[in-house]
């Protein structure tokens, strides 16, 4: 962490940057680290493609931009990229070629990724970025504002799915939640932001994703998904996949949900989650994705049949040998 310090210290301007798509963790690590640096006189960027589809991030909408600064109006000799809650340049879904001769600070809680970056803080026993996030300023003589601490836990909760990603490898997390609690934040009014508030219609939309949801081998893979077409009398921002994953991996012998969301005619938004040891982080990845071992998520391009082929022929061998519980 200590070459991602100096070069923070050293620079005076930043584009921060996160993935396509953003969710909690990856917002909140932008606006916390943007609000830390602006307090030592740093000039900050924060950029981000979006779409803005998850309902607890869109009050900081506002705040982002896709719209680059032009790179010719930037001191290569003071200005740096930040990258966050992802290691590749290519999943900001910006156009980043013409700023290949600045330095780039990569921070990110991913085990997957290129590597790349000119000064790295990558760690993928923390939980979320936000974390990592919290040590740089920890780092400093600067004390954490009481609004850093509330980026820093709210995507450190939507993350964990409020704790419930929490592992044995993720030492001394607690301790760091007791520090930002000393900086103000509540974890009961988190809780009731980022889960409270749901209309009627979301919990119908969620009643028929649930009723279409395919089981297959056995019951130990779970299948859904969403179409645009899903979204005629219903605003996709209301959307709870959160809630939806609870559900399903709660179903007795379900060891694996896959929701397929079309992002577009053609594409399919896909996460994947696992209630057991095997690894959809590392399937997420064979499609450009990435993600957790029990949490991950990428795109497909093809329809929804297509994708269900498909995936059901790379889970057909796992299941045939998985041997856990």
């Amino acid at each position: 962490m200590q070459d991602v310090l100096e070069a923070l210290d050293r620079h005076e301007e930043f584009l921060i940057l996160g993935h396509e798509d953003p969710d909690g963790d990856c917002l909140g690590s932008q606006l916390a680290l943007s609000s830390f640096l602006r307090r030592q006189g740093k000039r900050c960027h924060l950029i981000s493609k979006g779409p803005f589809r998850r309902p607890e991030i869109m009050e900081w909408a506002s705040e982002f931009t896709d719209k680059l600064p032009r790179p010719d109006r930037l001191d290569e000799g003071s200005t740096a990229l930040v990258l966050l809650d992802c290691s590749s340049l290519d999943r900001t879904g910006l156009d980043l070629s013409p700023y290949g001769s600045f330095p780039l600070i990569v921070i990110d809680h991913h085990a997957s990724g290129e590597g790349g970056g000119n000064y790295r803080y990558v760690d993928s026993q923390s939980p979320s970025t936000t974390l990592l996030i919290q040590d740089i300023i920890e780092s400093s003589p600067l004390e954490m504002s009481g609004e850093e601490a509330d980026f820093i836990f709210f995507g450190f909760c939507t993350d964990t799915d409020y704790f419930r990603h929490i592992e044995l490898i993720h030492e001394g997390v607690f301790l760091k939640i007791h520090r930002l609690m000393k900086r103000g934040i509540s974890p009961t009014d988190f809780h009731r932001r980022i889960y409270a508030g749901q209309s009627l219609t979301s919990r119908k939309h969620l009643g028929k994703i649930l009723e279409r949801t395919e089981s297959h081998f056995g019951g130990r893979l779970l299948f859904t998904w969403e179409l645009k077409e899903d979204f005629t009398d219903y605003d996709e921002t209301q959307r709870d996949s959160n809630t939806l994953y609870k559900q399903l991996q709660s179903v007795k012998g379900a060891l694996v949900v896959i929701l397929a969301k079309e992002s577009r005619p053609g594409e399919l938004s896909v996460s994947f989650r696992s209630s057991c040891d095997i690894n959809v982080g590392e399937i997420a990845r064979s499609y450009g994705g990435g993600g957790h071992p029990k949490a991950s998520g990428s795109t497909f391009a093809g329809t929804v049949d297509e994708f269900r082929q498909e995936i059901l022929r790379k889970f057909a061998p796992i299941m045939e040998t998985y041997q856990g519980d």
